[in-house]
Formats: structure tokens, sequence, C-alpha cells
């Protein structure tokens, strides 16, 4: 009779290449590979035994914490690491940045942060916190992050005090989140001067709830993402003429945060508006987030330690004077020139005509009066047909953000490499007991929630307006279901599938892997 340890044994080397399998798929990996049918649970429980022989148990895990603590802050001097207990010895909070993440964002990125946080699959859950910086390139360079027992507004403070003590208070610096729960207070109490951004695609997603149609839809864009103020202010003194609920509801979400592209400081350099970079960083790092927390955290330092090693290779090989995603910008953007007209003025000024439009270039401030130049640091369409006219070198205008140098500056702090734990775990073991178990109430969700705008799929569907006289639904049919087969979107059919509204922005600034 098959028992649940030689089922372990059978699929161990398996499941070492494959750590996300169902129970089903490995129900049907013995079956073909040696003609035995096992129960639902024997094969769960084969999984566990070999994912502990692989990984070891996650009781262990949380006892090698101390210890591989200790051996990074040795292999990496400068680096925090700041384990917190509780008051019986059981882990807490964990929070790590490398002096390779803290140097490469001290001497070569933005001012600018994406937080966020995502929870764990382990046997004790918790959640990880991150803090991701853009590179010169727009490519993620995670600063620091965190594992703790759950996300909430204390959380949230510890990983913020954590992180202003070790990178210290930047006069200048932008956060943009999603406005978690808890995390608003938390920023204001921390980072008082910080400008707190919100993340526009999460933003329209609430937008979508109160279903003011796809007229307002193209409001919302126009005022968050247009860089002109004063067409903006325009726009919203509109807005609350005619649509009064919309502009309250702006004002509400809003108070207290930066929501709109207009009012983005202009020492950032950064006119990124969606939190793609921390979101990206939790995918990318989504094949050590199943096991236990010590491989969760080593994971995360290997990849780490070899992306620098990547870009810092790659930025060797660049010639040019700009990293290549402004060149290829400054090169789209020369193309679009053609058709306007410059009319030049004393002291590097100008007048660029298109069409029915007027913009005032200032070269000498570079500065553009659509706002652009100010907001990203790179010049706009605008102030590259001023420079061209003028006969000035448009690279000498970018800001320094996007130098080759500072890119190289940026990968130029290196992690270095751990050997494994039989070089460094002690003779007497330091202890820590794993977290308490938090079970939430009622069957534990198996499916990610789906936002307003996105199907049962996880795909981006558009906004349309229903015709209730000409739904098609169940109860039209003789198989009605109470109210809800009156509600098409039950059905998917409150949208229609086509492209949702961007959310990148310009290519300076869109988030690269």
């Amino acid at each position: 009779m098959a028992t649940s340890n030689w089922a372990a044994t059978m699929i161990q080397n398996w499941l070492r290449h494959n750590p996300k399998s169902k129970i089903c798929d490995i129900i049907g990996k013995i079956r073909d590979d040696h003609g035995v049918e096992i129960s639902y649970q024997k094969a769960w429980k084969a999984r566990e035994i070999a994912m502990a022989s692989i990984y070891g148990s996650h009781e262990e895990a949380y006892n090698l914490i101390p210890d591989y603590a200790d051996a990074l802050l040795a292999s990496n001097p400068g680096s925090v690491i700041k384990l917190k207990r509780s008051i019986d010895n059981s882990f807490e909070h964990l929070f790590v940045c490398f002096n390779g993440c803290k140097g490469g964002f001290m001497s070569g990125c933005r001012p600018f942060l994406g937080v966020d946080g995502c929870h764990l699959a382990d046997k004790y859950r918790g959640c990880l916190l991150t803090a991701i910086a853009l590179g010169e390139n727009s490519g993620l360079f995670p600063v620091a992050f965190a594992v703790v027992e759950i996300e909430n507004g204390e959380s949230w403070q510890w990983f913020f005090e954590c992180l202003n003590e070790d990178i210290g208070d930047i006069p200048r610096l932008a956060i943009l989140s999603d406005g978690q729960k808890g995390l608003e207070g938390a920023l204001k109490r921390v980072f008082p001067w910080a400008e707190h951004r919100l993340c526009l695609q999460h933003l329209f997603k609430n937008y979508l709830k109160k279903n003011w149609g796809p007229e307002l839809e193209g409001a919302f864009w126009n005022i968050t993402k247009i860089f002109a103020p004063i067409p903006v202010e325009r726009m919203l003194k509109e807005l609350e003429q005619n649509k009064p609920d919309a502009y309250n509801w702006f004002l509400r979400n809003g108070e207290g945060k930066c929501w709109r592209r207009s009012l983005y400081n202009h020492e950032i350099k950064c006119n990124h508006f969606t939190n793609n970079c921390a979101e990206s960083f939790n995918s990318k790092i989504l094949d050590v987030r199943h096991p236990t927390v010590y491989n969760l955290v080593d994971g995360i330092r290997q990849k780490l330690m070899t992306d620098i090693f990547k870009r810092h290779k790659i930025g060797l090989t660049w010639t040019d004077p700009l990293v290549p995603r402004v060149m290829r910008h400054l090169k789209k953007e020369m193309e679009t020139i053609r058709s306007y007209r410059v009319k030049k003025s004393l002291r590097l000024r100008a007048e660029v005509m298109h069409e029915e439009r007027i913009w005032a270039v200032d070269i000498e401030t570079r500065s553009c009066s659509c706002n652009d130049w100010q907001v990203s640091g790179v010049p706009c369409s605008h102030a590259i047909s001023a420079l061209y006219d003028f006969r000035l070198p448009i690279e000498d205008y970018v800001h320094d953000f996007y130098r080759v140098d500072m890119y190289r500056s940026c990968y130029s702090y290196p992690i270095n490499p751990l050997p494994d734990k039989g070089s460094w775990l002690s003779l007497v073991p330091k202890t820590l007991n794993p977290p308490h178990e938090r079970k939430a109430p009622g069957r534990p969700k198996k499916k990610c929630q789906r936002g307003t705008d996105e199907d049962r799929t996880g795909r981006t569907v558009q906004w349309v307006p229903l015709n209730r006289a000409i739904l098609d639904t169940g109860r039209a049919r003789g198989r009605g279901r109470g109210h809800d087969s009156m509600r098409g979107r039950a059905r998917g059919q409150g949208y229609s599938e086509g492209r949702g509204a961007s959310s990148e922005g310009p290519s300076t600034s869109s988030t690269q892997h």
C-alpha cells in the first residue's frame, strides 16, 4: 500500500523544480509515473513532507533567522537588519536593508519610493512590505523590505521608522502607495514632510464603483494626468458645476494626498503615477514567496545580488551620455516636432505653436508652460522644438538623474555573497519561536479579489453603460435567481472587453524589469 512517506520520496525532486504544484498535479504525477492512485489527503501530506525535506520546516526556518541576520551583517557591512520579538520570544517583524541597496538609492536614484504589501503563502501567513525606487533607466531598485506578522497601521509605522532611521531625513521625497488601510496614518507620522502620492490606477478603480459613466471616466484621467495646473483647475471648476457629487468625491478621496500630476513636486523629477514598481517586484519574487521565511529572505537577497551585477555590467557597455530609455524617448519626440513653429525671444525664451495651441518655453530655467519638463526632468516636445531651433544640444538639458554616470553609480554598490548555513550557524543556535497562528473567520479564500475593471480571468476591461431594456438576463429566459439575475455584472455584461485606461506614464518613467 502506498504511504505518504513513499509518495513524498517519489515527488521530492519533481517538487523541487515545481514548488507551486497543486494537489491534483501530485495525484496525477504518482498515477502516471507509478500507476498508483492515492487519495487527496495522502497527496497533501506527501507534499508537506517533501517540502519540509527540501526547504526545512517552518519552525526550523524561524530558528535560523537570528544567526542568519548576524551572518548577513558580517558579510555586508553597513546593512541594517532589525528583528522584533514578542515577550514570549515569538517572531513579530524583520526589517532588511542591504548596504548595496541603500548606497545605490542615495547616490543615483530619484527621491521616489513605491510602497506596497503582499501576503505570504507559508504556514504562518504573514505579509511582505516593500519600498521600491526607480533607477535612471526606470528599472526596479528595491531599497528595503520587511516580513511582518500582519499588515496594519502598527506594522507599517514600524517599517517606516526603520526606513527613516536607515536612509535619514531626505529633504525631498515622494512616496507612492495604494492607500492601504493603516498606511496613510503611519506615513504622516513618520514622513510628514514627504509628498504622499496616490496610485491613480487604484484611485480609478474606486472611482468606477460610483458608476458615473464613460464621460466622467474621461474627465478623471484628464484631471489626474495632465501636467499643467491651470487647465486642471478649469476642469475641476466645470466638474463642480456639472457634477458636484464627482467633484466632492475627488476632494474627499484626495484630501491630504497628491492625487494629480499637476501638483507633483518639481524636485523629484518623476512623473510616475501608478504603483507598478512595487507590484512588479512582488510578482518578480513570486517563486520565493511560497517556502519558509528563511528561504524568502535569502531568495530576495540572491535576486538583488544578481540584478545589481547584471545591470552594472550592462551599464558599462553604454556609450551615450543618457540612459537608453531616455534616448529612445527623445528620438520619438523629435519625430513629432516637424509641424511645430517656434517664435524666439531673448534669453533663450520662445513660443512654440502647434495648430491653435501656444506654449511658452524658458530654456534657462528649464521650464515649459505644459509643466511636463519641470515634473519629469526630460524636455517635452515643445522644449525639444525650442532647443532645436536655438541649435542647442538636447542631451545637455536632461536632468542628471537620467545620465549613464548616475546609472553606473547607482549599481556600483554590491551585495556580497553568503555561504550555506553550515558556515555561519552557531554551535548553540539562537532560538526564535514562530509567530502565533492567526486564523481568519470563515472559509479561507483561494482566489484573488478582482478589481472593478477586471473580469473573471483578471483581464482589464472597459466600462460601458447598461441598457436595462435590452439586457439579456437569466430571468428573461426563465432562469432568474432573485435580484442577482438583473445585475449585468453578475453575468459579465456590465463591462465590455477592450483596452483599459493606460496605467503607464511617458516612457521616461514607466517601469522596466
